[in-house]
């Protein structure tokens, strides 16, 4: 009698444990307002001197490939009623300079995890940030060579090459193992969750975020929707002397894509580096781009 009755606890004790370890699930999608058309990239004269070298004409055909306006979009879960257990990536992250650009142009990852930035191009590149508590500068590099940062603060890094003022790129450094990456199509699927409380949050360099609050049930699947329609555009270039271009809020084609400067400041540039001083005074011609 007392092994049936043990051998009977044991089994709702099992089926106990696995009810608690059932998994929240949870997907959705990310619409754009008055989201502009996807736009082809463009091979400029000036990036095909630059790379002479190395661009054919099979290179730019491949280059001229359209982007989806969904492109960059990162959707993280942060929980709030318990706390997750935050882990460095167990492999490095990686961020290529390829046809004179970073690929990709967003990379998210855990906080205290590395970066590997590899030149692929037959001519020398740099990576450099201006960050606060994330600034580093690793040099110009050649072909081929690998060099790797801890990015050790959560938040966006904002990346440029000295050499070429066109590339930027973006590090989504975050405080949550819970992350994906938005589909072409604007919807995402989250892995499994453990139930709770989270605050959903949708990221874009370009765009305004969007967040909400959500209860996740162990077995049941919750879909939230999001709508981002507020362009942070783009104030000014990593090299330009002006302020130009896109207002807050616009949806115009010049400006999608776009890498704005950080925290909308206007910078001087000496020569083709940065000088790391504000423009006095500045704003960008109403459009919002103050210092």
């Amino acid at each position: 009698m007392r092994i049936c009755t043990a051998w009977l606890l044991t089994l709702v004790l099992g089926a106990s444990l696995v009810a608690a370890e059932e998994p929240a699930y949870l997907s959705g999608s990310v619409s754009l307002a008055a989201a502009p058309a996807p736009a082809k990239k463009r091979i400029s004269r000036g990036s095909r001197y630059r790379q002479r070298s190395s661009v054919t004409d099979a290179t730019a055909n491949a280059a001229a490939t359209t982007v989806s306006p969904y492109a960059d979009l990162v959707v993280a879960a942060h929980p709030l009623s318990f706390a997750a257990r935050l882990d460095p990536q167990a492999e490095p992250g990686q961020i290529e300079q390829r046809e004179v650009a970073f690929k990709p142009p967003v990379l998210a990852i855990t906080k205290g995890s590395t970066v590997q930035f590899i030149n692929r191009d037959k001519i020398f590149h740099n990576v450099f940030t201006l960050t606060e508590g994330a600034k580093f500068d690793i040099g110009r590099r050649k072909t081929g060579v690998v060099v790797q940062k801890t990015i050790e603060i959560a938040g966006e890094i904002d990346l440029f090459c000295d050499i070429h003022p066109q590339m930027n790129a973006t590090i989504l450094s975050l405080d949550t193992p819970y992350f994906v990456a938005v589909d072409k199509n604007g919807r995402f699927v989250m892995p499994p969750l453990p139930p709770g409380r989270y605050e959903i949050r949708v990221s874009h360099p370009d765009l305004s975020g969007a967040m909400r609050a959500v209860e996740l049930t162990a077995g049941d699947s919750t879909v939230v929707g999001f709508s981002l329609g507020n362009y942070r555009g783009k104030c000014v270039s990593a090299f330009s002397r002006s302020c130009s271009s896109c207002s807050p809020g616009s949806a115009r084609p010049s400006c999608w894509g776009a890498r704005r400067s950080p925290a909308w400041r206007c910078r001087l540039i000496s020569s083709t580096r940065w000088s790391n001083q504000k423009r006095a005074n500045s704003t960008c011609g109403g459009s919002g781009c103050t210092q």
